[in-house]
């Protein structure tokens, strides 16, 4: 029979420790994803949307891949008054998915333009994100932006 010590115990606990530190410290990737093949990913070069009487008039280009685009996914909130602030989390009121089609996509240089008429309002937060026929690629998420809708109404916020 064999018998421990209390150094072995100690030098065992010890190795253990050591060993679960290494291992918890080596688990999960921090930042964002990165495609495995991104000669297949596309980016937006400009994105912008001008008001069209209630209506908002989107227009941007893609580059890269963009031929790989399926659909997009516009986010959109009413800024409705001061409590709406800019740099507060966007949290999307509206979700509208297009198809290439839908978003008028021109296959020749990465364009597209469509018009989306959201609830009044003075302002709206929104974002495009650009969904890849490729599922294991992330989507391509434009920043958060914001059209005002009413000049007069807004300044009435006093932001």
């Amino acid at each position: 029979m064999i018998r421990y010590t209390t150094l072995s115990r100690r030098r065992a606990l010890l190795l253990f420790a050591v060993c679960l530190t290494l291992l918890l410290s080596a688990c999960g990737k921090k930042g964002r994803p990165v495609p495995k093949d991104p000669a297949r990913n596309f980016t937006w070069q400009s994105l912008e949307a001008t008001p069209s009487g209630n209506c908002l008039a989107f227009s941007g280009t893609l580059a890269g891949a963009y031929s790989n685009l399926e659909s997009l996914r516009l986010e959109i909130a009413p800024v409705t008054g001061a409590d709406d602030c800019p740099g507060c989390p966007f949290v999307p009121k509206e979700v509208i998915s297009l198809s290439r089609d839908e978003a008028g996509f021109n296959q020749e240089n990465g364009g597209i333009g469509f018009s989306y008429c959201p609830k009044p309002a003075p302002a709206h937060r929104w974002r495009l994100a650009g969904v890849s026929t490729f599922n294991r690629l992330p989507h391509n998420i434009s920043p958060v932006k914001m059209t005002i809708m009413d000049q007069q109404a807004v300044k009435a916020f006093q932001f």
